[in-house]
């Protein structure tokens, strides 16, 4: 199955990623569980709040979660605009929700459809 991309409008500009490869996806996503755990959850759904930053940047590890913020926005692109470490100052100074706007599109466009169909799979006997 090819790999999905999707451009979406945020804050006025438009935002392309594109899922990635399976094995690079499967690290991202054991990174992205080791770093914030369960509570990637509401990124990944598309329904995450204010106060999930605010969490998640309570209980993580602050080299661990920026390294897997700027890593994860990095499969996108703002404008047509790839995001690298030399620009992604640039893109996100003085707009800093945007950056977490970002890295939930992209955490939903690549795991969304994972999670959905594992959160439905029935629960081992006895749990």
């Amino acid at each position: 199955m090819p790999c999905k991309a999707e451009t979406r409008e945020i804050d006025g500009m438009q935002v392309y990623t594109m899922q990635l490869p399976a094995s690079k996806a499967m690290e991202l996503q054991i990174e992205m569980y080791g770093v914030i755990a369960d509570t990637c959850l509401p990124f990944v759904k598309g329904d995450w709040t204010f106060g999930n930053i605010l969490y998640i940047q309570k209980i993580a590890d602050r080299d661990a979660l920026i390294q897997l913020i700027k890593y994860t926005c990095g499969n996108a692109r703002i404008d047509g605009q790839e995001l690298t470490g030399a620009n992604f100052d640039q893109v996100f100074s003085g707009n800093l929700l945007m950056i977490y706007k970002v890295f939930a599109f992209v955490l939903e466009v690549n795991f969304k459809d994972f999670f959905t169909q594992g959160l439905g799979l029935p629960k081992p006997a006895g749990k």
